[in-house]
């Protein structure tokens, strides 16, 4: 914006300086009463001209400060708009910078979307390659079973014509007069567990209970324990785990151990 110049002049802040003595003019004195009328005109217009240039003059200052207010005036424009231009110069670097920030975060974020997308791939084949373990597992499992179970109707029609297996069984344990010891166990023939069902053992030299069973071929393995019956009916219950027999491919078997009380 181009600024108004302040004036400069003779005229610009200064006062007019006293009228020139004109050598023609000669004030009335008052002893000169015969002055000629035309002189007296000119006089009055010189006077006259004198205050028009005091105005002229008057008016100039009024002018000329005018003119200065109005070139602070313009000054301050000039600074408010230098300011304005800075601010949205400034105010353009921002949103310059921020408009880089948004296209960073939306990269970013896309960036995490496709890592997301990645890992829901790959834990999908991961569970994928998982089903079809279990269902190879799965599958070997059951043809295993399939396998076991051919073997055993296999082993099953072998032994079904085989003779059975005979099961000596004996318990030492000193009893007292009219207590007797029964075996029970998980096959029929001593009770399936039932104290009622036990077999019967008989007493023998060395305090030594005994009995003989027999088992079918197929019978491949009997769990049992001892009972201790008083004349009173009170049972006795061998303490431990249960004794176990393995008969797979036996045919005649001896089994003995101490009454655990």
């Amino acid at each position: 914006m181009c600024s108004i110049p302040h004036l400069q002049g003779p005229l610009s802040r200064r006062k007019l300086a006293a009228p020139v003595a004109n050598p023609l003019f000669r004030p009335p004195h008052p002893a000169s009463e015969g002055v000629p009328d035309e002189l007296t005109g000119i006089i009055a217009g010189i006077q006259a001209t004198n205050q028009q240039l005091r105005e002229l003059e008057q008016n100039y200052q009024a002018v000329d400060s005018s003119l200065f207010v109005l070139q602070e005036g313009a000054e301050q424009r000039d600074e408010q708009t230098a300011a304005y231009r800075d601010a949205l110069l400034q105010l353009a670097d921002d949103l310059e910078q921020q408009e880089a920030e948004d296209v960073a975060r939306a990269a970013e974020q896309a960036r995490l979307e496709a890592e997301a997308r990645r890992l829901e791939d790959i834990r999908r084949e991961e569970a994928m390659w998982r089903e079809m373990d279990e269902l190879v597992a799965a599958a070997s499992a059951v043809q295993v079973l399939q396998a076991g179970l051919a073997v055993a109707e296999t082993s099953a029609a072998a032994l079904a014509g085989a003779p059975p297996i005979k099961v000596d069984v004996g318990v030492q344990l000193q009893t007292k007069p009219g207590q007797e010891v029964f075996l029970v166990g998980s096959h029929p023939c001593l009770g399936e567990w039932s104290a009622e069902a036990a077999l019967p053992l008989t007493w023998t030299d060395g305090h030594v209970w005994q009995a003989s069973i027999e088992v079918p071929a197929d019978c491949i393995d009997l769990e049992y324990k001892a009972v201790l019956r008083s004349p009173n009916g009170n049972v006795l219950w061998e303490k431990g785990n249960n004794h176990k027999a393995d008969l797979l491919g036996i045919s005649d078997v001896e089994l003995f151990h101490v009454f655990q009380g």
